[in-house]
């Protein structure tokens, strides 16, 4: 059973290449042959590469650089899908053919990952769809309109043509099957993100200097629909409290008024490496999510094996496992400021229920997520 997954170039930093690595590897100990596949964006003006193999000790990569035409994709105004992005997708289904897979499998969604559906399909290759993030609710509103309806075809294509749909959770299936009535399957499965064993250690050095004021933490990328600029708000109003956030701030003009504005009420820590971030959440007294939309942020099961809590908005996909572990009222479900200030005060002192740690220590250890993969599969 061979099974070719979307890759990446070099497993980085980031949460989704981490992933990656793990994908691989779990699977490869079930005795799964997992190969990757990276579609690299060729720069531009560049001579054209071969295609060629990664072979490393977590496993095998085939990375492939082409022209993507991700610009056409998101700033074409002319409707539909242009042949030169259809001709790409005959590209990719001749280098899948060459790796002779069973069975495809897309962790998350990319204009790599329509690609990787398409050639699938072309082939009549099974393939399965993890529902990481959601195009529909993540689309810049900035683009044109064309691009929005194009970018949203595709994503609703891929969840319609898969032979599984897979959700990190109740909530993200729910929206998704609101945003795509044609995903709705009979086998549809949730499968939750693995913790990191990291995170299941006490932490002992704190990466900042606390101080006599309690001290609510965020962690995220550094985008509207993590809702920062409600962040910053909250700490202007609150400044009997330190805001501290773990994010990446600057590098835009268009946001540069913001970005100044935000490093002032908040103190910001650039991004450390993962092993410090279990000293992060303990130097918190309270972490909080008022993102607009969140499938499954990591930070909420981090911060709770490390014995903090978070407060999420509705829109987070946390909801479900906080309503049925005694956690209902760590769900803000006003938007407003005077709402989340009394929340924060209200539950600075608390800690998450033993219940929530139970369910993430069984729901979420990675035997049992790679197990169900594995049964996928098999």
């Amino acid at each position: 059973m061979r099974v070719v997954f979307n890759s990446y170039q070099t497993f980085g930093a980031g949460g989704p290449q981490k992933y990656a690595s793990l994908f691989q590897s779990e699977l490869r100990k079930r005795a799964i042959d997992v190969v990757g596949l990276a579609l690299v964006q060729q720069p531009h003006g560049a001579r054209a590469m071969k295609p060629f193999w990664k072979h490393e000790e977590g496993g095998d990569r085939f990375i492939a650089h082409l022209n993507l035409e991700s610009e056409c994709v998101v700033r074409s105004a002319r409707p539909g899908i242009p042949k030169i992005v259809r001709d790409v997708a005959r590209k990719v289904t001749r280098i899948l053919a060459t790796l002779k897979p069973d069975q495809v499998v897309l962790n998350g969604f990319s204009l790599s990952n329509w690609y990787l559906a398409q050639a699938a399909t072309n082939l009549r290759i099974p393939f399965h769809f993890s529902h990481h993030g959601c195009w529909f609710a993540e689309i810049p509103t900035t683009l044109p309109k064309a691009a929005q309806t194009r970018m949203l075809s595709m994503e609703r294509w891929a969840t319609e043509h898969a032979d599984t749909n897979i959700y990190l959770n109740p909530w993200s299936q729910s929206q998704v099957r609101k945003a795509y009535p044609g995903a709705r399957r009979t086998n549809d499965l949730i499968i939750p993100l693995p913790f990191n064993r990291l995170f299941l250690k006490r932490a002992t050095r704190l990466p900042i200097e606390k101080n006599k004021r309690p001290v609510v933490g965020f962690v995220g990328r550094w985008d509207p629909i993590k809702r920062v600029d409600f962040v910053r708000k909250l700490a202007e109003r609150m400044p009997h409290i330190q805001f501290i956030c773990h994010t990446h701030v600057g590098g835009r003009k268009s946001l540069m008024d913001e970005e100044n504005r935000f490093s002032k009420a908040v103190h910001v820590l650039k991004p450390v490496s993962q092993t410090l971030l279990p000293a992060f959440y303990r130097a918190c007294d309270l972490l909080i999510l008022p993102s607009r939309f969140d499938v499954s942020p990591t930070v909420v099961m981090e911060a709770a094996l490390q014995g903090r809590g978070t407060l999420i908005s509705p829109e987070v996909g946390w909801t479900d496992a906080y309503a049925k572990n005694d956690m209902d009222t760590w769900i803000v479900r006003k938007t407003d400021l005077a709402t989340w200030q009394h929340a924060i005060e209200q539950h600075l002192k608390k800690k998450p229920g033993p219940a929530f740690r139970t369910h993430l220590l069984k729901a979420h250890h990675p035997k049992t997520v790679f197990d169900a993969w594995a049964s996928l599969i098999s």
